[in-house]
């Protein structure tokens, strides 16, 4: 007996579907979801009211982070950070 016959049962006609698909329940046909999608945009919406009015206070701690890095790599940080980069050990400290 081939596999097709005995998926197709015992009346002999072979259908595609029913190669394919084995199941007794009806295939799900899907619909748009709206309800998620109106809680998702209004997640977005809270989010974006939220953070937008937090960004000049993050502007201005990456500006001051970054010049504080750029007056540092100019003027040459202190001397710890300087024997780090070098590889240099300070007396009575193991490394």
């Amino acid at each position: 007996m081939s596999p097709e016959s005995e998926i197709a049962g015992r009346s002999g006609e072979t259908s595609t579907v029913r190669t394919v698909v084995r199941t007794v329940t009806p295939g799900y046909r899907g619909r748009a979801n709206t309800e998620m999608h109106t809680i998702g945009l209004l997640y977005a919406a809270l989010l974006a009211v939220l953070l937008v009015p937090l960004l000049p206070f993050v502007a201005v701690v990456l500006a001051v982070w970054w010049i504080d890095r750029a007056v540092r790599s100019v003027v040459g940080g202190g001397t710890e950070e300087r024997e780090t980069r070098t590889g240099r050990r300070r007396r009575g400290r193991a490394a």
